[in-house]
């Protein structure tokens, strides 16, 4: 009770974040891998702390890992569903106030394993 510092402030706000958007491809993926690469996170020497944030856990699954400069991700879509066709349901956003994402590859996999050509992720 009484007036908020600065640091109170400050820790209510949300952190920056970068919008990766996935397209392309003629058949829709059941699984996606995507590797990028950010700025060191406070594990390597910098700060922040990279996290993916999945904001549609009714359409896919989302799974990553990170190693402080190195982030995987793995998307599958939820209930086996390969009839969606909007990208705009995948995407996903690395936060934890880590700047410089940016896509090293993309695999995207139909639900037999095969991989599938033509898709592609980019960060905003």
């Amino acid at each position: 009770l009484g007036a908020m510092t600065p640091v109170q402030m400050q820790s209510m706000e949300r952190r920056s974040s970068s919008t990766v958007q996935l397209s392309g491809g003629s058949t829709f993926p059941a699984a996606i891998q995507i590797d990028l690469t950010h700025s060191p996170d406070d594990s390597a020497g910098g700060t922040g702390k990279a996290f993916a944030v999945n904001p549609r856990g009714e359409v896919k699954n989302l799974t990553w890992t990170d190693n402080g400069t190195s982030m995987r991700v793995m998307l599958l879509t939820a209930k086996g569903n390969t009839t969606l066709n909007d990208w705009k349901q995948f995407k996903f956003y690395v936060t934890g106030g880590v700047t410089g994402v940016q896509v090293q590859s993309v695999k995207a996999y139909d639900s037999a394993g095969n991989l599938i050509s033509g898709v592609t992720a980019t960060v905003n």
